[in-house]
């Protein structure tokens, strides 16, 4: 790269540097708030609160041309650098559009998101109402199995004092049972006594009735023999009156009286006897029959007492 001292332009400038250039040019002319401006004077330290240095005039020419030469290849190094800066910047807004399309496109993705979590918002509170309706659930469902616990506890004491009670109630059927059977061998032991009873009063009936029939017969026989005799004294007596001729009617009459008077008395005699041996006979039957009666009714009684007890038992 040739410099004129005279003039300061650049020979040899290329149509691209020349456009870099007018880049430049344009770019600190744009420059708002100086900053690029700055930002060129740092690259080149030049000090802006001192200005332009001082021209010495006895410094050597040749020094100060290589100074100017530093400070352009610097200064051509930065343009360089701000081109390809520029060149990025038009490759990202040819692909990507301008500042305001990709903020158009920033804020759309912004909006999609915001729509996004708003639809997962909804999503979480339909899903935290939901937990809070298991959670409902669930708690109502512990508060049955809680019901259910208890429920199953009262069943178990009610079921174990009802064990309790049906093992207290057939200990007690047992002990009654053995005691009916108790009772019904009582009771077979005193059937077979009045069974015996009633053979023995059967019998003893039997032989006082046999004892009565022969009484009879013997007080019919003696009745007979006696009617008979009264019959032959009354014969003889009658016999006697016949004979007697000088009898008077009041003498048959007195002896008849007396014939009558004696054979009523014998009668008398012998109903009395007869009477005796029949009350006896009927005494001895009654207090048998009520005996055996007694004995009946309380063995009756025992027996339907036996059978409702068995009853109650089944």
């Amino acid at each position: 790269m040739t410099i004129q001292n005279d003039t300061g332009n650049v020979e040899g400038e290329s149509p691209q540097d020349s456009a870099v250039v007018d880049a430049l040019l344009a770019e600190l002319k744009d420059d708002q708030g100086a900053t690029k401006r700055a930002a060129l004077r740092r690259a080149l330290e030049v000090d802006d609160a001192s200005g332009p240095e001082p021209r010495d005039e006895s410094s050597d020419p040749d020094d100060a041309r290589v100074s100017n030469d530093v400070r352009i290849e610097r200064l051509q190094a930065t343009v360089e650098s701000l081109a390809a800066y520029t060149d990025s910047l038009e490759a990202f807004l040819d692909e990507n559009g301008t500042a305001e399309t990709v903020l158009a496109d920033v804020q759309t993705g912004l909006d999609d998101t915001r729509d996004e979590l708003e639809t997962l918002s909804a999503s979480v509170a339909d899903l935290e109402a939901t937990d809070a309706d298991h959670a409902d659930r669930l708690a109502a469902t512990e508060t049955r199995c809680d019901s259910i616990e208890d429920a199953v506890k009262t069943l178990a004491g009610q079921l174990a004092d009802l064990e309790k009670a049906t093992e207290a109630a057939v200990k007690t059927l047992d002990d009654q049972w053995i005691a009916l059977e108790g009772r019904v061998d009582t009771f077979e032991q005193r059937l077979d006594i009045l069974s015996e009873r009633v053979d023995d009063a059967t019998s003893t009936v039997n032989s006082r009735t046999r004892r009565l029939e022969s009484a009879l017969a013997d007080l019919e026989s003696a009745v007979d023999e006696q009617f008979a005799e009264l019959d032959r004294d009354l014969e003889r007596e009658l016999d006697a009156l016949r004979d007697d001729r000088s009898a008077t009617d009041d003498d048959v009459d007195a002896k008849i009286d007396r014939l009558a008077s004696r054979f009523e008395d014998r009668i008398a005699n012998i109903e009395a006897d007869l009477s005796d041996d029949i009350m006896d006979v009927e005494k001895t039957l009654v207090y048998t029959s009520n005996d055996l009666e007694e004995e009946i009714e309380s063995l009756a009684a025992e027996i339907d007492d036996l059978e409702s007890q068995s009853g109650d038992r089944e």
